[in-house]
């Protein structure tokens, strides 16, 4: 399943689960009603001898009644889970503080920390995304997570345990498999499925709080114990049961999705490395572990589908299991397994405090059989498994198009490539936030006019901070040397320590950003690429809310702006941009549209064009990627408008890897 399509299977996922969630509400409203019906009738409210009919028990409650409990019902566990949405809305940080996650500063100088941040980084650039904060769970099992809802706002969470037990080739097949759930748009559902539960968990919340209420009233005034009293301790336990038991089968729902994607994590994880043993190798010392993968937190059952490894030691180990059976995913991706696993010793600080350590079950983590009905919803909702993934696909280099979402060892090969030819002086500084916007803004500098660099020098001397001023001054030098498919990495490095950036340092940055690029008072679309994935990646998402477009004629003007700049980007006279519009707004196939001149000179219209086109449905998207590719054919010595194409890409959500020698790019 290629990136595109998975997208789009995920949101198919998210409408089921939005049936399923309406379904569970009604079947909720049902059991409340009966609930209120049996305390009427305790309370002799209501003599149910005398009831012959449906219509007669109608009239005996009332169908204002009847109405308001349905409408109560549905606000309060609604409101639940729009509060709970409004408290993730955050994005992966949110959940990584949750579980006590520390974030890890970039530049790190401790050989651990030092070590995951760099698997992460080659992995970012490897599938053209920028880096993602990494945060630090301090806990001993081996386990990692992915949050968020798209790849902006996505972090990596992994224990200590983890990076410790783990080699890095290990470590690799590990963030690997999460950067699997970054791609195939497995976080957002997560997340979803977060909300819809807490809202389905919140009647048993109340229904608590309603028995400790209506009991401790009972214990304070023993004398007037009576029918009432007696009925509203019904309904607090009723609620409860309720409340968990909808809970129950809310998480059996969710173990069954989790299960399913994560089979095609862990293929996905040996189609980015192609070494099986990465991910083989992390699953068997899990299991060689006597802390195995569990998470001691809280909120560890709130988030166990998340998690790389079980996280959770459940009563219902078959039916709740959020992953797949250890020994089952290990044979998947080492089909000759002996059956032993990895010893892994203890840490010393958990040897000299034995009593610290959590009891981890013995043998696979889950049975293996599976309840029926749990393995139908999670058919139904995950779609399709992966095949055996320590097979390749075909010897064949796929195009850069087939790579998105996708990528291989050929693209950690390049990642290496390119991290190696970034100057060591640029590298250290995109890992603190005075470099890193010191780096961005040596970015937005002209290249070739003298005068346009000296105003922007003047521009930053007089709004930019000084410190970074003085930064961008020792580093500009370095970028004219620097090879131009090395500054989409180097930018993309930058990330974690930009979003650092306190409101008032970014407004300043931003302000900063915008004037540089409009010194010359003319829009370079490199300029502005850089401007857009900065402001995509540091600004909050505007709404989640938005429908996606399924029509792709909707956008057509959007379509036409885009390519008609990548056309002029670079372009030596109009009619070699027009010829480039000509040969690739075809592959779109919409109605006759006309080349735009004026393309390049209106910021805001290519703002609103490339926001027009992040909104487009998944499977609309590859035919405009296809087409940015065509405006530049197969010249692979146009550098400058690959990564444009690169640039424009990042801001529809699509991660393309960086280009390879001879690579077809669709």
């Amino acid at each position: 399943m290629n990136f595109f399509a998975s997208q789009d299977q995920a949101k198919t996922n998210t409408r089921k689960l939005v049936i399923l969630f309406a379904l569970a509400v009604i079947s909720l409203i049902l059991l409340t009603e009966a609930l209120v019906l049996v305390c009427l009738g305790f309370t002799g409210n209501i003599n149910f001898a005398e009831i012959n009919s449906w219509q007669q028990l109608a009239d005996s409650i009332g169908v204002d009644v009847i109405i308001g409990i349905a409408v109560v019902i549905i606000a309060v566990v609604s409101l639940a889970s729009l509060f709970k949405m409004a408290q993730l809305s955050g994005g992966g940080k949110v959940i990584a503080e949750t579980m006590g996650g520390t974030l890890l500063s970039p530049d790190s100088r401790d050989p651990d920390e030092r070590k995951i941040l760099n698997v992460v980084e080659e992995m970012a650039i490897a599938s053209g995304t920028p880096v993602p904060p990494v945060y630090i769970i301090e806990q001993h099992g081996i386990n990692a997570f992915a949050a968020g809802h798209t790849p902006k706002d996505a972090v990596i969470g992994i224990t200590r345990g983890c990076i410790r037990a783990l080699d890095r080739t290990e470590l690799q097949g590990v963030v690997a498999h999460e950067f699997s759930h970054i791609f195939h748009g497995d976080m957002k559902l997560n997340l979803r499925l977060i909300a819809v539960l807490h809202g389905i968990l919140i009647l048993g919340i109340l229904g608590y709080y309603l028995l400790r209420f209506s009991s401790g009233g009972r214990h304070r005034s023993s004398n007037n114990r009576n029918d009432g009293a007696a009925a509203l301790i019904m309904l607090g336990a009723g609620l409860c049961v309720i409340g968990y038991t909808g809970t129950f089968f809310g998480n059996l729902i969710k173990a069954a999705v989790s299960r399913q994607r994560e089979y095609l994590a862990d293929a996905s994880a040996i189609q980015y490395t192609r070494n099986p043993d990465s991910i083989a190798g992390a699953l068997k010392k899990i299991g060689g572990y006597s802390l195995g993968s569990l998470v001691d937190n809280p909120h560890s059952s709130e988030i166990s589908h998340l998690f790389f490894s079980e996280g959770v030691s459940t009563a219902f180990s078959s039916l709740m299991a959020t992953h797949p059976p250890l020994d089952e995913r290990i044979r998947r991706v080492d089909p000759h397994w002996n059956g032993k696993y990895i010893k892994v010793p203890l840490p010393e600080e958990v040897k000299a405090n034995p009593a610290s350590i959590i009891p981890t079950p013995k043998g696979p983590m889950v049975d293996k059989q599976k309840l029926a009905a749990a393995a139908v919803i999670g058919a139904t909702l995950a779609g399709q498994q992966a095949d055996n993934p320590a097979i390749d696909k075909a010897n064949n280099t796929p195009s850069a198009l087939d790579s998105i979402g996708e990528p291989g060892q050929a693209h950690l090969e390049e990642a290496g490539r390119l991290l190696t030819a970034l100057p060591e002086t640029l590298v250290n500084s995109a890992h603190q936030p005075f470099g890193a916007r010191a780096i961005i803004y040596c970015l937005l500098f002209d290249s070739k006019n003298d005068n346009i660099i000296k105003k922007q020098s003047q521009i930053l001397q007089l709004r930019a901070d000084p410190n970074v001023y003085r930064e961008a001054l020792k580093l500009l030098p370095l970028f004219k040397q620097l090879d131009f498919s090395c500054r989409l990495p180097l930018l993309d490095i930058c990330m974690p320590a930009l979003k650092t950036l306190s409101a008032k340092q970014y407004d300043i940055f931003k302000s900063v950003m915008l004037a540089l690029v409009k010194a010359d008072y003319k829009i370079e679309l490199f300029e502005w690429s850089i401007y857009r994935i900065v402001t995509h990646h540091l600004e909050p998402q505007v709404s989640v809310l938005q429908k996606p477009l399924k029509d792709l004629a909707t956008a057509k003007q959007a379509c036409i702006t885009i390519l008609s700049a990548i056309a002029i980007a670079d372009s030596v006279f109009e009619g070699e941009a027009k010829a480039d519009f000509d040969r690739a707004y075809p592959l779109l196939e919409l109605p006759e549209g006309q080349f735009d001149k004026e393309a390049l000179n209106n910021l805001e219209n290519l703002d609103k064009s490339l926001n027009q086109l992040s909104l487009l449905a998944p499977l609309l998207k590859p035919r405009v990627i296809k087409a940015c590719f065509a405006c530049i054919g197969e010249k692979h010595d146009a550098i400058a408008k690959l990564e444009l194409v690169r640039a424009i890409a990042d801001g529809m959500d699509v991660p393309i890897p960086p280009i390879l020698p001879g690579q077809p790019l669709y």
